[in-house]
């Protein structure tokens, strides 16, 4: 039997647990998926234009980095898509792909602690892929050198 008919005629549980994970159980796996959580976002418009007007900008042809640091504890992440992109779908579905590569770089590399960070995505997003994405991301934290390790 191929191993995906396995894992599709296998699943048991959906569970949601609390507003930081989702987890989809399986009885041969556990499948782990993480969301920016409301404590390190970025959501007040003065906060915005604080990381705007003091921080540092990197960009490259897809994305636009601005960072600074903060007396948070931890960072903070905010995510700017802007209405010349395109419609509510197409601007959702480019942060959720933004959020998603997100947590895999910080799942790999960690973020320096005591920032605040705004993503804007560029027009050339909206027909990227997921890894299109994550390879741009990618790219700006290397270039800002915010990664832990």
């Amino acid at each position: 039997m191929d191993v995906g008919v396995e894992i599709g005629l296998f699943f048991s549980l959906f569970t949601y647990t609390s507003r930081r994970c989702l987890f989809l159980s399986t009885s041969y796996f556990c499948l782990e998926v993480f969301c920016l959580h409301r404590d390190i976002r970025l959501k007040k418009r003065k906060d915005f234009k604080k990381v705007y007007s003091y921080g540092q900008s990197f960009a490259n042809r897809e994305l636009v980095l601005y960072f600074k640091s903060s007396n948070q504890l931890g960072y903070r992440i905010g995510i700017s898509v802007s209405k010349k992109v395109g419609n509510a779908v197409v601007r959702n579905r480019i942060k959720r792909l933004i959020k998603e590569a997100l947590n895999a770089q910080i799942k790999m590399f960690g973020i320096k602690k005591n920032t605040d960070i705004v993503i804007i995505a560029r027009n050339p997003t909206v027909g990227m892929s997921y890894a299109q994405i994550e390879r741009s991301l990618n790219h700006l934290f290397r270039k800002t050198k915010l990664f832990e390790r």
